[in-house]
């Protein structure tokens, strides 16, 4: 059986047919699908490149992986634009498919919803809350909110990154016959992934301070209010360093932006780490995660600091107080609190200590095995589902 599969993708193509992803939609992610289906049909935004930079990019192409292009666009007025081109594709995309799985809140699902084949099963995963997009306007808060309730109140199945929070926002009301849940998250963690002792912070040391983020083209993820915490903390004379990583289009207005507040040699941007062990070894090199996305699911790189048992400062958006004690929880664009709070853990070592290990002991709930145990069960339900829709 074929599987489409949509999310908010952008795909780069090499002369050679081979398609490439910047973020975490590798050939190896697509294997939890495949785990239950033959093919996959990855639906994306594809731009030709003369080469892939295979040190910033994933191989998503790959044995029963198929790909169906959507037009290149960026932002929304792109996006109009193109509709008389992505409308078609939208129409044709379930075509020989069993069933359809909507990753949301994308625009990409919401448009190959409203446009799928109507007699095809489909299921939604849920990894972030529109309701927390503090960034956007409040139409685009709205309508996306909608949108997501909709499709899950008319879904066969509906799985979220979070326990709790987001089944309780998005899931409620009249569900249809037969309906289907679950709860996991799309971090993928070994056992060996996990840290065996917490991160111990030495007074001699510099305090780095570490930030992850796919793609650097919006300030979605917080970075500048932590340039502003980096300020802050230059201005008390602590000695530290951020280390920003990740590479997009607004890389270099932020180390402009850091360079004009003086922090040229305290603030780094390293660009994208290609590869899951490279960028747990990089977290490992420092003492503390600081996070102030304004927008989230349940974030995997938070996960994954937690698990290496960095000590994590966030923000109280999507499922993160799931993950995290509300007492290291800030308002985005908080940078006072952010820096004071720091300040305040510098001075005393125990504390952080304590938090490393709280957080070691909550990644543990994230491991790979027991997860995917929940995605292939509920993938399954999907599969037997459209199997009998077929009959």
């Amino acid at each position: 059986m074929k599987l489409l599969l949509v999310d908010n993708v952008h795909l780069y193509k090499d002369p050679q047919g081979n398609y490439y992803a910047p973020s975490i939609y590798s050939h190896a992610f697509l294997q939890r699908y495949l785990a239950v289906f033959e093919e996959v049909r990855f639906l994306g935004k594809a731009r030709p490149l003369r080469e892939a930079d295979k040190t910033k990019c994933l191989l998503v192409s790959g044995e029963g992986v198929e790909i169906t292009e959507l037009p290149w666009y960026q932002g929304m007025g792109q996006m109009i634009l193109k509709m008389p081109e992505l409308l078609p594709a939208y129409r044709k995309a379930s075509e020989g498919c069993g069933c359809c799985i909507y990753r949301i809140a994308q625009v990409e699902s919401f448009l190959a919803y409203l446009f799928r084949r109507r007699r095809i099963p489909y299921a939604v995963e849920m990894v972030n809350d529109p309701d927390s997009w503090s960034a956007m306007p409040g139409l685009v808060r709205k309508v996306s909110g909608r949108m997501s309730r909709k499709m899950i109140r008319h879904a066969i199945g509906a799985s979220f990154v979070t326990e709790k929070l987001l089944q309780q926002r998005y899931a409620g009301g009249r569900k249809r016959k037969g309906y289907f849940e679950a709860s996991y998250s799309s971090v993928e963690l070994e056992q060996s992934d996990i840290a065996a002792e917490p991160i111990r912070w030495q007074s001699a040391e510099t305090f780095r301070i570490v930030h992850v983020a796919n793609a650097i083209s919006n300030d979605m993820k917080g970075h500048k209010t932590l340039i502003d915490v980096a300020k802050r903390l230059a201005d008390a004379g602590c000695r530290f360093e951020v280390i920003f990583i990740g590479h997009g289009d607004l890389t270099e207005e932020y180390r402009e932006y850091a360079a004009s507040l003086g922090l040229e040699k305290s603030v780094r941007f390293i660009g994208m780490i290609s590869g899951k062990k490279s960028l747990l070894d990089k977290l490992r090199e420092c003492h503390m995660m600081v996070f102030p996305s304004k927008s989230e699911g349940l974030p995997r790189t938070l996960i994954e600091a937690m698990a290496v048992g960095l000590p994590c400062l966030s923000t109280p958006v999507g499922g993160i107080p799931e993950l995290i004690d509300s007492r290291y929880l800030f308002d985005p664009e908080d940078s006072k609190g952010f820096a004071d709070e720091i300040l305040r853990l510098v001075q005393t070592p125990q504390e952080l200590l304590e938090m490393s290990l709280r957080n070691l002991r909550k990644a543990r709930e994230f491991n790979k095995a027991d997860l995917g145990t929940k995605r292939t069960r509920f993938y399954g339900m999907l599969r037997k589902a459209a199997e009998t829709n077929m009959k």
